[in-house]
């Protein structure tokens, strides 16, 4: 939609154009209250389907409060058109990502867990998402990810249907088959997970065509190729389970999305080489159906080396061993490569327990192999003595002083590279990490040195470096956990004690009602408190407060931290940024617990979260007052809602 650059939607600017979908256009925008950038997408189809899914996008959205589900902020209609605010994610979208390649398999560990918990979460809360695709995951930062665009999301319960009568929704290559006879199901969602993961590994769908209708008739017919045929990095295990998810029968898939990670989570922990070979019994199940193929009458032992199947291995006689049993050795002699290599290798280790030895030519005598099992109707085959290698086609043989020198030299060459390999960890590893220990085992705790700064009206305030202040003598220590000793002010609906923690609430557009310890007042000291935004945009640390007048130590859903003042008889969004909003990778996203600590001195305020130094900011205006938590939203249809607990309060 042209022109919408520069119109304000109630306190948000519209920047620049984002993208641009089937029925709508996703814009960069900025939220003056909150001070934050925020997307919002904006309905471009006017038939009366399209504005119904747009509502119920906003309905389901609203309905699922999920660290991992992009959140709405704000809905908005002003006719002509339709708006949708919801939280900017910065890094794009899983497909742009895709396009350098597929991802390490740590991070698809990682990215899968995050998806699919949001998608378990919207099926236990009865929405189906129905489009699960790479364009549809949006990534706050390589660590994080949305799922987002529930524009074509089912709520099982609702009382209307949107899909046409003989048509399909969603994306040719992540629909399941089994939507061609029936309705979506957590199933198919799953199958669409499937895919997903599949592209994951590999930047490819399982099945391509040039039209729709060609895509999804691959899906009902064909079966897809494992994963590691386009990365050889991924086990059989992998494969296994990736193929279970793409299981054309709903009934023989994972059951749900969790189900479907933890699957995956353990094909990663079980990647042994070993168990990438196919068994003995497998072999044995690929060669059914086969008749024995007899390529000559007889073959011959070479001359040096005599099979005993029944004497043991002489110590001194340990250099020639035969490299295959005769069960393997027959799977050889036939036109089918069937296992090669992995034959080789089982057969490798079941070769080392039989006893071969060397022998003189005197001693040579040809071997008589046992009789082929029986694979067809007919009558055993019965092979007469084989001569696996005659002596005139094998006249150069290995000597036992060059076998030994050869494995001298290989055992030399071992070592080497246990060498090299140990001197590159101890110099690349080992040492960093001792020294870095070594820094911060000196280092975190520093004597203190206070210093004093002269107290000006209104001063400019000032970021500098981290000072060497340190929490003293505990003054204060609270759980939370209930206000058996009258110390915090309770609200019913704003400030309650509630599942072992001080909670703070707050519904859009109601008045901030700081829940506040009463006493003892605050002024310098070290403040560490634990909390976690359970629903909203942030919560916060009130420190000095008294009346309309503190200064606010913050984080936001968004990842970011920020430190502001507000003054006397300013309005209630009116702040003075003293440290803007900055993301920062200590915070643990999501509705994680975060420990908050402020060291307050006289003018100067250090912050930490999570043991992890972030900033200082100097600013004298105000030098005592209470302490408090409150929290925040900016969603018309969000209540706020965040934990506070263990707080600590010392002396610096």
């Amino acid at each position: 939609m042209p022109g919408l650059e520069g119109t304000v939607v109630k306190h948000y600017t519209i920047k620049n154009l984002l993208g641009s979908g089937g029925m709508s256009e996703v814009y960069l925008a900025y939220d003056e209250i909150a001070q934050q950038h925020i997307a919002i997408k904006v309905m471009t189809g006017y038939s009366a389907d399209y504005l119904e899914r747009f509502r119920l996008e906003a309905e389901a959205i609203d309905k699922l409060q999920h660290a991992h589900i992009l959140p709405a902020l704000d809905y908005e209609e002003i006719k002509p058109c339709h708006y949708l605010m919801m939280e900017f994610a910065p890094g794009g979208t899983l497909r742009e990502l895709l396009d350098d390649g597929p991802l390490p398999l740590e991070d698809a560990d990682l990215l899968l867990s995050q998806i699919a918990s949001a998608v378990q979460y919207a099926h236990d809360h009865g929405v189906l998402h129905r489009d699960i695709k790479p364009s549809n995951i949006l990534l706050r930062s390589l660590k994080h990810a949305y799922l987002a665009d529930f524009g074509l999301a089912k709520i099982v319960d609702a009382d209307y249907e949107l899909t046409r009568t003989g048509s399909l929704l969603g994306t040719p290559e992540y629909m399941a088959p089994d939507l061609a006879e029936g309705p979506a199901t957590v199933s198919s969602d799953v199958y669409s997970l499937g895919v997903l993961l599949y592209q994951i590994l590999t930047t490819r769908v399982p099945f391509e065509g040039e039209t729709p209708v060609a895509v999804f008739w691959k899906q009902l017919r064909d079966a897809p190729l494992p994963p590691s045929i386009y990365n050889a990095d991924l086990s059989r295990a992998v494969d296994k389970m990736v193929l279970r998810a793409l299981d054309k029968d709903p009934q023989r898939r994972y059951t749900s999305a969790m189900e479907l990670y933890e699957a995956f989570h353990q094909a990663l922990q079980d990647n042994d080489p070993l168990n990438d070979y196919p068994s003995e019994d497998e072999i044995d199940r690929a060669d059914e159906g086969y008749e024995p193929v007899v390529l000559a009458d007889n073959i011959g032992l070479p001359v040096q080396i005599q099979v005993d199947e029944k004497s043991p291995v002489a110590a001194e006689d340990t250099a020639l061993r035969r490299r295959y049993p005769l069960s393997h050795a027959r799977r050889f002699i036939t036109s089918r490569p069937l296992f090669k290599v992995a034959t080789r290798r089982q057969s490798a280790r079941s070769g080392r327990r039989r006893g071969y030895h060397s022998s003189t030519p005197a001693e040579t005598s040809a071997v008589q192999m046992p009789p082929l099992p029986q694979r067809s109707g007919s009558d055993p085959v019965h092979l007469p003595a084989y001569d696996v290698f005659s002596a005139d086609q094998h006249n150069v043989m290995v000597s036992k002083p060059k076998l030994r020198a050869s494995r001298t030299r290989r055992r030399k060459k071992s070592t080497t590279s246990f060498n090299i390999i140990a001197v590159g960890v101890l110099l690349f590893i080992i040492l960093p990490a001792s020294y870095v220990y070594y820094l911060y085992a000196t280092h975190s705790e520093q004597p203190v040195v206070a210093t004093s700064q002269p107290a000006t009206a209104q001063p400019q305030p000032t970021a500098t470096a981290a000072s060497p202040l340190a929490p003293g003598a505990l003054i204060l220590e609270d759980d939370l956990g209930n206000n058996s000793s009258g110390r915090w002010s309770e609200a019913p609906g704003n400030c309650v004690f509630a599942y072992g923690s001080y909670r703070a609430i707050k519904n859009f557009g109601s008045p901030a009602l700081p829940c506040a310890l009463i006493s003892p007042l605050v002024d310098d000291a070290a403040v560490q408190v634990d909390v976690s935004l359970l629903s909203g945009n942030s919560a916060a640390m009130l420190l000095r407060l008294h009346s309309d007048q503190f200064y606010k130590f913050e984080i936001n859903s968004l990842g970011q931290y920020a430190f502001m003042r507000h003054d006397a008889n300013a309005g209630i969004n009116q702040y003075k940024t003293l440290l803007k909003p900055t993301e920062s990778s200590a915070i643990v996203p999501g509705s994680g617990k975060n420990t908050l600590l402020v060291l307050a001195k006289g003018a100067d305020f250090n912050l930490y979260i999570n043991g992890l130094f972030l900033d200082k900011v100097h600013d004298a205006t105000y030098q005592s007052g209470q302490l408090a938590f409150t929290t925040n939203t900016i969603s018309a249809t969000q209540v706020a809602t965040a934990s506070f607990s263990h707080l600590k309060l010392s002396k610096v």
